[in-house]
């Protein structure tokens, strides 16, 4: 693991305009870099294939799409 710059960690709070006191700096950097690695392995799991191949098992719907659906008759 090794620690995000505290230069970039100033930049990027100064980018979207997040308030940062200075004391805050090197652990933020500590637990940015922490946090990116594994995010970027994350993130290349999430492109493979096996998650492509997983459907939901939860179908969300809206109350209008439920409506507008024709139901099977019994």
């Amino acid at each position: 693991m090794s620690a995000v710059p505290e230069e970039t960690v100033r930049a990027l709070a100064g980018y979207v305009s997040l308030p940062l006191d200075e004391d805050r700096l090197g652990p933020l950097s500590e637990l940015l870099g922490a946090w990116i690695p594994a995010a970027e392995t994350l993130s290349a799991r999430m492109r493979s294939v096996e998650p492509a191949e997983l459907e939901p098992v939860i179908a969300f719907t809206s109350a209008q799409a439920a409506q507008d659906t024709p139901r099977a008759s019994s």
